[in-house]
């Protein structure tokens, strides 16, 4: 190997540690919205472009994932809720929607 092909691989070494970083900053962005339920956090990480299979469908772009991100977040929310008060007292004032 000569100086050119050392320096390039160095080179190519550098840029991959330096996207790896950015990708576990993107990585810990996204978590943090997931944990914290910050819907507008999470579309930070996401590209727009996104394309989404899961249990409820497909979602094709961003604002659409954020869209059902928000409704599962108030579907979980509420089935918490209901599902506490049902523990707590002989009768629950609502039932749980699962």
């Amino acid at each position: 190997m000569n100086q050119e092909d050392i320096r390039v691989s160095e080179i190519q070494a550098a840029t991959h540690i330096a996207q790896g970083r950015e990708s576990s900053k993107v990585a810990e962005a996204y978590m943090t919205a997931i944990h914290t339920r910050n819907i507008e956090s999470l579309g930070n990480t996401l590209h727009a472009d996104l394309h989404v299979v899961g249990p409820a469908g497909d979602v094709h772009n961003r604002a659409s994932f954020l869209e059902t991100m928000r409704n599962m977040v108030v579907h979980l929310v509420r089935t918490f809720i209901c599902l506490t008060w049902s523990w707590l007292l002989p009768r629950p004032p609502c039932e749980p929607p699962i």
